[in-house]
């Protein structure tokens, strides 16, 4: 490596190739803009460095997809085919649209999972009820090889995920209402599900699979669900899986009257809910799949630093996570990798995104590289 000086490096241009520190650990991404006089010199004193080799790799893999990028723009793409599959006319081109979205999805799922998940918790700017229904395939695809789930069930799960909720969009004042909901609201969000199938039949949907875990995602195992207040074995499994991914996701993201639940509290509430009013194999697969602490998590560590999760370890509370405040409250000009198996690193607490709205620009590049 070539360690850098002062003439390598313009302000207020972007780096032309990514920046590594002494012992090789990314530093800085290609593109980023090193704007103070002050912020250069500590980097140039702390010693910065460029690696032909990783740069050769680096344009390698900015040649793949971004799965970060993908699912934050499926939102749009999921709009689109919305309102089509609920135009006067619906054709059966808008079912194959939305199940090349779902094989996208997954691919892009597959190809990346931490990505992923840091996507799912670190979209607060997307409408909700498009960003659910994207996030809930995520999540869906993450769980179906923990789950046994051949192709075929994976791909009904992810459609389904994709189009549970259809039957909402034209409920949009109940996502804004803090009072609770009237009687008459409450009847007709408990018909949404109904309302979603039968929308997608008339939109050319054929697969009985799929359209079963759409009209069954509300029924808990206790009967206390809707629309039908099935229980137990009435209640089709994969409409359950879909179930759990549902309560969970609708607990981390703020809503009109309530705040977002960090991510290891709702983790906390639905495995409370296992074998209770949610199935336990996917309360268990959800669990193990993101851990305590998911990529994107917001954290506190002992060594009262503010850091975000990156990427999940062996251990599920013990992920690797990216230092973003000093432990004085200052924050960092670039994240720092620290290793949560060493006491000092280890993670304290869990925090709200709230905690760290200074460095939201900062937590989104580790990610989508802009």
């Amino acid at each position: 490596m070539k360690r850098l000086v002062r003439e390598d490096i313009r302000l207020g241009v972007p780096l032309p190739y990514s920046v590594y520190d002494p012992r090789g650990a990314l530093l800085l991404r290609k593109g980023f803009v090193i704007s103070y006089e002050e912020q250069l010199l500590r980097l140039l004193e702390r010693g910065i460095y460029f690696n032909e080799e990783q740069d050769g790799a680096d344009r390698d893999e900015a040649k793949k997809p971004n799965v970060f990028n993908l699912i934050g723009a499926a939102s749009l793409r999921l709009k689109a085919l919305l309102n089509d599959i609920q135009s006067p006319d619906p054709s059966v081109d808008v079912v194959n649209r939305l199940e090349a979205l779902a094989r996208d999805l997954l691919q892009a799922t597959r190809g990346d999972p931490d990505m992923a998940i840091a996507a799912v918790h670190m979209d607060f700017h997307n409408l909700y009820i498009l960003a659910h229904l994207v996030h809930a395939a995520v999540l869906c695809a993450l769980l179906a090889p923990r789950l046994d789930l051949d192709g075929r069930e994976t791909h009904a799960l992810m459609c389904a995920a994709l189009s549970f909720d259809i039957g909402m969009l034209d409920l949009p004042h109940l996502e804004k209402q803090k009072q609770p909901l009237d009687p008459n609201q409450r009847a007709a969000l408990a018909k949404h599900a109904d309302r979603s199938g039968e929308i997608l039949g008339k939109a050319g949907v054929s697969d009985p699979r799929w359209l079963e875990i759409v009209r069954h995602h509300h029924e808990r195992l206790d009967g206390k669900g809707y629309p039908r207040g099935r229980t137990g074995a009435d209640i089709p499994p994969l409409a359950g899986v879909l179930g759990v991914v549902d309560v969970y996701l609708a607990m981390i993201k703020p809503r009109a009257w309530r705040e977002a639940a960090v991510p290891l509290a709702a983790l906390k509430e639905t495995y409370a809910m296992k074998d209770v009013s949610l199935p336990g194999n996917a309360c268990n697969a959800l669990i193990k799949e993101l851990g305590m602490y998911p990529p994107g998590s917001i954290v506190r560590l002992h060594s009262n630093e503010i850091a975000v999760v990156g990427k999940r370890g062996a251990d599920i509370q013990k992920p690797l996570v990216h230092s973003l405040y000093e432990a004085s409250g200052i924050p960092r000009m670039t994240p720092v990798a620290r290793d949560t198996h060493d006491s000092i690193h280890a993670i304290k607490s869990a925090l709200s995104h709230r905690e760290c709205r200074s460095a939201s620009l900062l937590i989104s590049r580790l990610w989508s590289g802009r």
